[in-house]
């Protein structure tokens, strides 16, 4: 029996009637009839013999429809799931950021996000990128956001936001009139040192102030928010990527660029060779409208 005929048959035992069958289903009486002569041809079996004018199941038809309702079960059960799929209920995505990503556009992002899709559920983790990486191959994670991502070999990279270096320091530190800060002003005052991930360590390291060959910096941290936290309390400045000044309420702190430039480029990462999922298609372009907000927002201040 095909799922026609089995749709049908349980359709004639729920009314118990040829006549209400076509109704409930919309369609024809005649086409009914041959639906289930069709049926039972197949079968080899009597399925309903007329008995004082009532269709009644034969013991056989008995027993099938026990089974039959079993599939028209799992049918239903199968439309619900598409249904859910098209409204993304039924795709989790799991994201792992870098912390200052995931601690500034991360949590800004899902918001936006939940406004329009609010049955699609989350998992959110912050690890370092070449945990991240990993988990992006090894299909731990569903997208990976990184700085200065690079295809490789199971991994495919898209830059969404190319940054560049700035200093915080409190508003009434000495250097908040400049314009832009060196290595020679460093070298002139507190510095804390921000050194999580290899890649920040890498462009940063090079511009740090040095005395005698070993760097000149009075406090080292490996998060962003616990540095900003010892700026606040007049500890030293510090230099960052500038999403950091980004949807932050950092009413006490100045943001001033860094010079020389230092380009900083924040990207997405998912398996290679493998389509997305709409919701993180979607969430991808949640990103880049986060950013665009949070680019028009810092200029307008």
């Amino acid at each position: 029996m095909n799922l026609r005929q089995i749709e049908v048959f349980t359709e004639i035992m729920r009314t118990g009637s040829v006549t209400e069958a076509a109704k409930a289903l919309h369609v024809s009486q005649p086409s009914i009839s041959k639906t289930l002569s069709y049926a039972e041809n197949k079968l080899g079996i009597q399925l309903f013999k007329r008995m004082n004018g009532k269709l009644v199941p034969t013991p056989e038809a008995m027993s099938l429809y026990k089974e039959a309702e079993q599939v028209i079960q799992s049918l239903d059960h199968f439309q619900d799931f598409c249904r859910d799929l098209a409204e993304l209920k039924q795709t989790p995505l799991t994201i792992n950021a870098e912390a200052l990503i995931g601690q500034i556009l991360v949590p800004h992002t899902i918001t936006e996000y939940r406004k329009n899709w609010p049955e699609v559920r989350f998992r959110f983790e912050i690890h370092n990128s070449v945990n991240i990486s990993n988990h992006v191959k090894w299909r731990q994670a569903d997208l990976g956001l990184i700085h200065f991502p690079r295809d490789e070999k199971e991994v495919e990279a898209r830059i969404i936001r190319v940054g560049r270096v700035v200093c915080v320091m409190p508003k009434d530190h000495p250097f908040a009139h400049k314009d832009y800060i060196t290595t020679d002003d460093l070298a002139q005052t507190s510095v804390i040192y921000c050194h999580g991930g290899a890649w920040l360590k890498k462009v940063l390291k090079p511009v740090m102030p040095t005395r005698n060959g070993q760097l000149q910096v009075d406090i080292e941290v490996n998060q962003f928010a616990n540095g900003c936290l010892l700026v606040q309390q007049n500890q030293g400045v510090m230099l960052v990527d500038d999403l950091a000044c980004f949807g932050q309420n950092w009413t006490d702190l100045v943001f001033r660029p860094f010079e020389p430039c230092i380009e900083l480029a924040l990207g997405v990462i998912h398996r290679s060779h493998e389509p997305l999922s709409r919701p993180a298609e979607l969430f991808i372009e949640q990103m880049e409208k986060t950013l665009t907000e949070f680019s028009t927002s810092t200029m307008s201040r």
